[in-house]
């Protein structure tokens, strides 16, 4: 696994505590088995390439966080962790510090709304994060 993705895995993990108010189960990549609900599992899915005009080598990472609800509430708790993940990152790049990576730019790519699957409420916020190297 990449520094990058490390260092970014720590920055999520302090941003969790800001959102920790209504949900405090951050996971990276899957849940363990029989995780009490909510909790938010987050994904990381990174590209480097090199500018040809700066010889300055960028990484583009896509953010993606899963929120899964089980409350009877059609939705309303995971939409409300949803909202608080999207106020949180949709302040930009001021958002995402990463040790040793300056974070260029962070812009929401999609939301899924709260949507239920098999008795547990889902929802899916992505964003595309411009890294330099």
């Amino acid at each position: 696994m990449s520094t990058l993705t490390e260092n970014m895995k720590n920055s999520i993990s302090v941003s969790a505590v800001t959102i920790a108010g209504i949900v405090s189960r951050f996971y990276y990549s899957r849940a363990p088995q029989n995780t009490a609900y909510p909790y938010v599992v987050f994904f990381l899915l990174s590209d480097t390439y090199e500018g040809s005009d700066t010889q300055i080598k960028y990484s583009d990472v896509k953010l993606q966080f899963n929120i899964f609800d089980n409350n009877n509430d059609y939705g309303t708790r995971c939409n409300a962790i949803l909202q608080e993940i999207q106020t949180f990152y949709d302040l930009g790049k001021d958002t995402l510090i990463v040790s040793g990576f300056p974070t260029i730019d962070v812009s929401r790519d999609f939301v899924l709304p709260p949507r239920e699957v098999e008795d547990v409420w889902q929802a899916s916020i992505q964003y595309n994060c411009h890294m330099e190297n």
